[in-house]
């Protein structure tokens, strides 16, 4: 029997790897002399154990548009994840790096400057301290190459389980380092880039970078979430803030902008209120319902860890239905009063507490 020539249909065509298995095929080529060995190591850093603490909340991610609470309590409860995500990648992580490539340079500026505040400690001592630009160790008198920045420590986990760190303090002006590229604008600003964009060869799309860049007139919404929950904590640990400060560089041509803003109680109440409830929830041994603008076929919902376990939960199967449902399915006499329903975000300022908030005190965040 003949073999199929290679203008036959039968022929198969080879699958291009995608994801980890194209991380690797590109670590492995024979041709790099150095890269190929760079890119198995940050892969090797990549799958070893995160350092990043699981048992609290993180402002960077109730900053997200789409932050679920639901996920947040499913990681601090312990669930096992029904649905383990792909890590990331070698390109992300190069990503990740540039960004903090970018803030260790302002901060080493400020720091320069003399008018950096925060928290510091020595590499040679490990002394930590809280200072204004130090120029050596208090307790050892180390010089200043040995010192290292420590940002400024956000401890809001007894009350509201958050922690973090903002990247720095100048003059009572929380200062935000951000690297802006078309990764992060897709995520918090798509209409900028489809009024800076044109239709190319084969429908992909070809932006206009000085345009995009000319047109961002104001902070992003995530940024600005992230921020205010930095504020609202400082400012209730006791720490003076009378404006955050956003310091922008442009990764397609390292343009700087700056954006000032007043710490705003109307952006940072809802989410603290959130995490309250969450914390409550915790404490009660009670789900925390999932929001009521999801559907399973939503990004955030298809993306998540646990995604089999939140849709097969009866709970969740019968749309987080409240106490008195079940009580009038069973026949009983119930009063029904109108009911709203958790959304994401800043958005939930109107809608009811997620665990019963009556039963705790709300945040108190200075206007």
């Amino acid at each position: 029997m003949p073999r199929p020539s290679k203008t036959s249909s039968t022929r198969r065509r080879r699958a291009k790897p995608t994801g980890r298995l194209f991380d690797l095929a590109q670590a492995t080529k024979p041709n790099y002399v150095l890269l190929g060995d760079i890119r198995k190591h940050l892969l090797r850093q990549i799958d070893a154990p995160s350092d990043r603490r699981q048992d609290i909340l993180h402002p960077s991610e109730m900053a997200k548009s789409d932050w679920c609470p639901r996920q947040s309590w499913y990681r601090l409860s312990g669930v096992p994840e029904s649905d383990p995500q792909k890590k990331h990648g070698y390109q992300l992580e190069n990503i990740f790096d540039e960004g903090h490539t970018i803030h260790d340079k302002w901060q080493r500026r400020l720091w320069d400057m003399g008018i950096l505040d925060g928290m510091w400690g020595c590499l040679v001592c490990e002394h930590k301290w809280w200072d204004t630009a130090p120029q050596e160790c208090p307790q050892c008198s180390a010089p200043k190459r040995v010192l290292q920045y420590r940002e400024v420590p956000v401890d809001g986990e007894e009350r509201y389980l958050i922690v973090g760190h903002e990247d720095g303090l100048v003059r009572k002006s929380l200062v935000e380092v951000k690297s802006i590229g078309q990764g992060t604008l897709r995520m918090d600003a798509p209409d900028l880039l489809r009024a800076n964009s044109v239709e190319g060869p084969k429908g992909r799309k070809i932006y206009d970078l000085d345009g995009i860049w000319r047109d961002l007139k104001s902070p992003l919404g995530s940024h600005l979430r992230q921020t205010n929950i930095y504020a609202a904590i400082l400012i209730e640990n006791g720490v003076e803030i009378d404006e955050i400060v956003f310091l922008y560089e442009y990764k397609s041509n390292q343009d700087v902008k700056e954006f000032r803003v007043k710490p705003s109680a109307r952006i940072a109440k809802p989410m603290l209120d959130t995490a309250l409830d969450i914390k409550y929830a915790l404490e009660k041994n009670r789900e925390v319902p999932r929001p009521g603008d999801r559907e399973k076929t939503t990004k955030g919902c298809k993306e998540c860890p646990w995604q089999t376990t939140c849709w097969t939960d009866k709970e969740s199967n019968a749309k987080d239905r409240s106490p008195s449902d079940n009580a009038a399915e069973a026949g009983e006499h119930v009063e029904h009063r109108p009911r709203r329903v958790i959304r994401a975000g800043a958005s939930a300022a109107a809608a009811d507490r997620t665990a019963g908030a009556p039963r705790r005190r709300r945040s108190k965040v200075a206007p």
